[in-house]
């Protein structure tokens, strides 16, 4: 399926009638957040493309360090990939996938996890804190502020 096939197919799916609009960057808002859709012509590929957030002042590196451990063998990125934008250093997760594999129903749930992977991250950088600050400020009977264990998700 071509591209703009298949986005005309996505969006006649989903009741959006503009969907893609013809001029402008092509994309969609998932439980508030923009997902953006990208066409690699020359590999016949499709990008999702999601903003997780600006790097916390405090700790840019240490949640930077999280992110590339989190790409590792995609134990904690779904088989997405977390990145850091040059132009302006926003983090962001991407997935590429081959047009030549995929249909209307086989975006739609690629979508559906991309979005969730998504949201899972982009509430670890609303929520992190570097482990120094967080160490001795928890009271008896408060929870522990959420952690990524060894297998990459967040223990709560």
């Amino acid at each position: 399926m071509q591209y703009e096939e298949l986005l005309k197919a996505f969006g006649e799916s989903l009741g959006l009638g503009d969907f893609p609009q013809e001029h402008g960057p092509v994309a969609i808002d998932v439980d508030g957040m923009p997902i953006a859709f990208v066409h690699k012509p020359e590999t016949d590929r499709i990008v999702l493309l999601g903003t997780v957030g600006e790097p916390p002042p405090e700790a840019a590196g240490r949640f930077g360090a999280l992110l590339l451990q989190a790409n590792f063998m995609f134990e904690a990125s779904e088989s997405c990939t977390l990145a850091q934008n040059p132009e302006g250093g926003t983090y962001v997760l991407q997935r590429e996938l081959p047009l030549e594999f995929l249909d209307v129903g086989k975006l739609q749930s690629t979508l559906e996890g991309f979005a969730n992977t998504l949201e899972r991250w982009r509430r670890a950088l609303l929520d992190f804190r570097p482990l120094e600050e967080s160490a001795g400020t928890v009271s008896a009977g408060e929870p522990a502020p959420p952690r990524f264990g060894g297998d990459g998700f967040i223990a709560v």
